[in-house]
């Protein structure tokens, strides 16, 4: 049986939003289901104010890729547990996020605090965003690797 239907929980790494990706994390959020989004918004491209509101934000812009910080807020939440700040060298992405997301990590660009991980409850369901991530070697590094553990844990936890 499929993890998604085992668990109810969907991941998704989608570079572009086209028709059919859209269609389905309408459908996932229609079934009030558990999804991940890990990066919704990667590129330069429009997506509905649909999907935007489900997954608790949208894509602005980017600069180039530089290596930066990702800082942990402060609180308490299980995404960010044991989770110190650490460096990355990525695309830095510039996101709009939705008045009813918890951000849970940030980075600064010229001066300003970007979100970089939030998450919010959609209906029954649960939602997180990470926008860390294009590059393999952000993959690899061992705190990015359990900040992702513990998103998908806090996905398919029982409440």
């Amino acid at each position: 049986m499929p993890v998604e239907e085992r668990t109810g929980a969907r991941a998704s790494y989608t570079r572009k939003i086209d028709g059919r990706t859209s269609a389905r994390i309408k459908e996932l959020g229609a079934k009030r289901r558990r999804a991940v989004g890990r990066s919704l918004r990667h590129g330069h491209w429009r997506i509905s104010c649909g999907v935007s509101q489900a997954a608790g934000g949208r894509f602005i812009s980017h600069p180039p890729p530089f290596t930066f910080t990702v800082w942990p807020v402060f609180g308490e939440h299980p995404i960010t547990d044991d989770i110190q700040a650490f460096d990355v060298h990525d695309e830095f992405y510039i996101e709009r996020c939705e008045p009813s997301v918890e951000i849970h990590m940030v980075a600064v660009n010229q001066g300003v605090a970007h979100p970089m991980a939030w998450s919010k409850q959609e209906g029954a369901g649960r939602v997180v965003h990470i926008a860390p991530g294009h590059f393999p070697e952000v993959w690899n590094h061992p705190l990015y690797q359990r900040l992702m553990l513990h998103a998908v844990n806090w996905l398919i936890e029982e409440r």
